[in-house]
């Protein structure tokens, strides 16, 4: 399974407003909260450090971790969402915070 193929996408490509609704409510009440809490224990098993495990290094599955979540909350979920997941919550912050990205994203 692709969460973003499966998921993601059919949301952002559906043009019927109510079938649209239907998959956001899915996404949100269902989908991202199973997805959320797996990244969550993934990172806590690192003991809050990064997927790799490396301290301070990130790698690009965090990266892409967190830029799939910047994607979501700007297209699916509210931006409080994710804060339900400190150790998840945490990796978006400490990503974001590298300048390089921040310029990347335009922040």
């Amino acid at each position: 399974m692709d969460l973003r193929l499966d998921f993601f996408v059919p949301f952002l490509l559906e043009a019927d407003p109510k079938k649209k609704a239907e998959l956001k409510e899915n996404l949100v009440n269902n989908i991202y909260p199973k997805y959320y809490g797996i990244f969550e224990s993934l990172i806590k098993k690192t003991e809050g450090t990064f997927i790799s495990g490396e301290g301070e290094n990130m790698s690009w599955a965090d990266i892409f971790l967190a830029s799939w979540i910047h994607t979501s909350t700007n297209l699916v979920v509210p931006p409080e969402f994710v804060k339900a997941y400190p150790a998840l919550n945490k990796l978006y912050q400490t990503v974001f915070q590298n300048e390089e990205i921040r310029k990347y994203y335009k922040l």
